[in-house]
């Protein structure tokens, strides 16, 4: 037995690459007095598609025993248990998004041996699954199949041809007798007849109403893409600099944002470039191209905004990283300098790394941003080709300068 799991995966595929799942979502009690509460709602979305993926997966290889000393179908209560992790969980997939599963299922569809009564599919197993694992002592709210309260079962039994004899009222095919007792004084025997290729069909029809999700997913992230995206922006023209015009972008992404670390896309760093005299006209060009996506994104979609939008695509591994602990230093001078510079711009206090160099040239207790600094000069020659390195004195220029040595390295080879 082979499940399609396409519309599960879908569902998997937009709620990992929108982040508006992370964010906090409020749900409304309709049933209490209480106004309700507010949760992040991405791990629970994620347990119930792991859950439904792997527990399809472990029934498409489940194999039935049928045989025991005591004659009950044990594999039997361990099927319709993993059959209720399914149901389970779609069913809170459904409930993540204000939606009721049973809504979506109301039909006798697939239970056409198992199901006797005039209950739906879904009502039906409930039954099933409460008659034969979760509470075998006493049947609760099932009422309009029992047709009175306290029916009990004892035992689900495999079909047997001596057993066959004795029924009159079983249909043409079953596999699982499931009897029940109840608890009048004048109590006989009742038995639910169950067919197991129906309930493989049963989660196949679960697998496949989550298509029904899809939609309703969707145009929640188009709605909170509405709500944050920047339906208004001031234009360059409104200001005396381009700096101060990224700086104003960078405010508007951290008014759109409640958490406290936000992406910015590279706007700091841009800013500061910006006002760099020792940097290219060529570079800040290029930083402007790059500052025109994220002003579109702004404005249509801000989730799809990356970390670093505007330097993403410099890497100094596209230069040195076939050198010996070329990957290495690469590596270290996108995560430490990369902070340090950061942490000048943001507080307006720069170091000279060159006084560094001369007063700790024999110590071997460097900070992040000095050991760095030191593995990067390894490679001067093959970085820098137009002595840039004379101008720059802060660990921010040498950040900025190396970049902008990126950019040459990666236009002359698009050139070539």
């Amino acid at each position: 037995m082979k499940f399609d799991r396409t519309y599960l995966e879908n569902i998997n595929c937009i709620i990992t690459q929108n982040d508006c799942f992370l964010k906090k979502i409020k749900k409304i009690n309709k049933s209490r007095t209480t106004t309700g509460f507010t949760y992040q709602c991405y791990n629970q979305l994620c347990v119930c598609i792991i859950r439904i993926r792997e527990t399809s997966q472990y029934l498409e290889a489940f194999r039935f025993r049928k045989e025991n000393v005591y004659g009950q179908a044990f594999d039997f209560y361990e099927f319709i248990n993993c059959v209720s992790i399914i149901e389970g969980c779609v069913e809170s997939l459904f409930k993540v998004f204000d939606c009721s599963l049973s809504s979506f299922y109301t039909t006798k569809k697939v239970f056409k041996i198992s199901n006797r009564t005039n209950q739906n599919d879904l009502v039906f197993f409930k039954f099933i699954r409460s008659a034969s694992s979760m509470h075998p002592s006493e049947t609760t709210k099932h009422n309009k199949i029992t047709g009175h309260k306290f029916e009990v079962y004892p035992y689900a039994l495999w079909t047997s041809t001596a057993i066959d004899a004795l029924l009159s009222d079983k249909p043409e095919k079953w596999d699982i007798e499931l009897i029940s007792w109840n608890c009048k004084t004048d109590s006989n025997y009742k038995r639910y007849y169950l067919y197991i290729e129906e309930f493989f069909d049963f989660v196949k029809e679960l697998l496949d109403v989550l298509k029904e999700l899809i939609p309703i997913v969707q145009e929640m992230i188009d709605s909170y893409k509405e709500k944050t995206r920047c339906k208004r922006l001031k234009k360059l023209s409104d200001f005396g600099t381009y700096s101060e015009y990224l700086l104003y972008l960078r405010k508007r992404l951290e008014s759109k944002n409640t958490e406290l670390e936000f992406s910015d896309g590279g706007l700091l760093l841009a800013s500061h470039i910006m006002s760099n005299i020792i940097i290219s006209n060529e570079f800040k060009s290029y930083i402007k191209s790059r500052v025109e996506v994220i002003v579109n994104k702004m404005m249509t979609d801000i989730e799809s905004l990356n970390c670093d939008e505007i330097f993403e695509e410099l890497s100094l591994h596209d230069i040195i990283g076939n050198l010996e602990h070329g990957h290495y230093t690469s590596e270290k001078f996108h995560d430490y300098l990369y902070k340090e510079a950061i942490c000048e711009i943001e507080n307006n206090k720069f170091i000279n790394f060159k006084d560094v160099i001369r007063h700790t040239e024999n110590n071997d207790s460097y900070s992040d941003a000095e050991w760095a600094m030191r593995n990067l000069l390894k490679f001067k020659d093959c970085i820098f080709k137009e002595n840039e390195l004379s101008d720059a004195e802060t660990y921010a220029d040498l950040y900025e300068v190396t970049l902008q040595a990126i950019y040459k390295f990666t236009v002359l080879n698009t050139l070539k």
